[in-house]
Formats: C-alpha cells, structure tokens, sequence
C-alpha cells in the first residue's frame, strides 16, 4: 500500500472515531489534543452531530504533499446537524524520509464555514 493509502486510512479511521465520540481513543493515540477536543465539541454542540457518510469508503480526503517534503496534510470536509453547518478538519501525517511509514499523525486545525 503506498503512503498516500495508509494516510488516507488513517484519516477515514480518525473520522469514524470522531463521529461515534470516541476521543479518548483519539486523544490516547496522539492524532486529537485538549485544545481540538473541546473545539469540537463546541461545534457540535453549537451546529449539532456529525452527519455521517452511509460508508466510510464515502468520506472525501483530499491528500496533498508538502512542497518541502516534510510530510502530507489531509483535508476533510465534514456536514454537521440538520442546518447542514459545514466543518473542515486538517489532519497533519509526518513520514519518514523513504516516505514508506507514517511516525506521526494527527488533528492540525479545525476551520468552521
């Protein structure tokens, strides 16, 4: 599998994690931190429940490289509660050099549209 399919496992795993709220899980293996939980929760809580694709195999990453070769970001575009509130999650994937194993990766920002 190349590194561009593991980062994107990665982050449809992180998302179903997130939609059945389990962020000790998150939190426990690095990918969501103290500041992003209570942010998320705000966002819901404020715009209602993630609304879930009907696979995972649905969710949109867009996966792109960064220009000085130090990792991969990861865009994920998210629906929230009936008024349809739409949330985007950045997730940052660190390699390493052989670009063959993810040794870091986790919740980088959270922008609300």
């Amino acid at each position: 599998m190349n590194i561009e399919k593991i980062i994107e496992q990665l982050a449809k795993e992180s998302m179903i994690d997130l939609f059945y709220l389990h962020y000790d899980k998150l939190k426990a293996e690095n990918i969501l931190n103290e500041e992003n939980e209570k942010w998320i929760k705000e966002i819901i809580e404020l715009n209602g429940e993630i609304t879930f694709p009907s696979t995972d195999m649905e969710i949109e990453a867009d996966i792109y490289e960064y220009n000085d070769g130090s990792g991969f970001g990861v865009e994920i575009p998210i629906v929230l509660g009936e008024e349809g509130a739409e949330l985007s999650l950045f997730f940052e994937a660190r390699t390493n050099t052989e670009k063959t194993e993810v040794i870091q990766f986790y919740i980088e920002a959270i922008d609300i549209n």
